[in-house]
């Protein structure tokens, strides 16, 4: 196709010729590659969980593209920025990729991490073994019942029990952990 302008305008993929005559009859020639690339970018967060806690207090974030040759731009709380493909991160928060490919086409993608620090709640109540009350019973209070109960105590005395039943005085010790292992 022939086209006679200062400035044509180019919708297709091809080899276009540029050809230049002056007013003397001189001419000039010059190939020219024009490559169409409209597909825009998609990008996808990777990890293998969405929540830092007690037992895991850092997540490897990477991403997944079908596009190559990428810059990457990580995002996060406090200020948190790294242009490396996989993250290692230690906050919850928002976290945002944006991904630019080789033709300059942008993606973003979030994801949220949660915290799952919290310590359980509970309340240990003293209570006192006498002559008329011989056992000991119902000194825990726990918010949630999902918690993992371990009393240590005198002589050897251990219990996974919420409110073991206790017989003989003494100092005894509870921890409490919960799913995410805060404790």
């Amino acid at each position: 196709q022939m086209c006679i302008r200062d400035r044509p305008e180019v919708v297709d993929s091809g080899i276009y010729i540029l050809r230049v005559e002056d007013p003397n009859g001189c001419v000039a020639t010059k190939s020219i590659r024009i490559s169409k690339f409209d597909f825009e970018p998609e990008v996808f967060i990777i990890s293998g969980d969405s929540a830092i806690s007690c037992l895991k207090s850092s997540l490897q974030l990477g991403y997944s593209s079908q596009s190559n040759n990428n810059t990457i731009l990580w995002q996060g709380p406090n200020a948190y920025s790294s242009t490396n493909n996989n993250v290692v991160i230690t906050e919850p928060g928002l976290y945002r990729i944006e991904l630019k490919n080789e033709f300059g086409c942008t993606a973003f993608a979030e994801k949220t991490i949660l915290d799952k620090r919290a310590l359980p709640k509970f309340e240990a109540v003293d209570d006192t073994i006498t002559c008329k009350k011989l056992i000991v019973q119902n000194v825990l209070r726990l918010q949630d019942n999902t918690n993992q109960v371990i009393w240590t105590g005198p002589n050897g005395f251990n219990s996974t029990q919420q409110n073991p039943t206790i017989y003989e005085a003494g100092v005894y010790k509870v921890v409490v952990q919960n799913e995410y292992g805060c404790k």
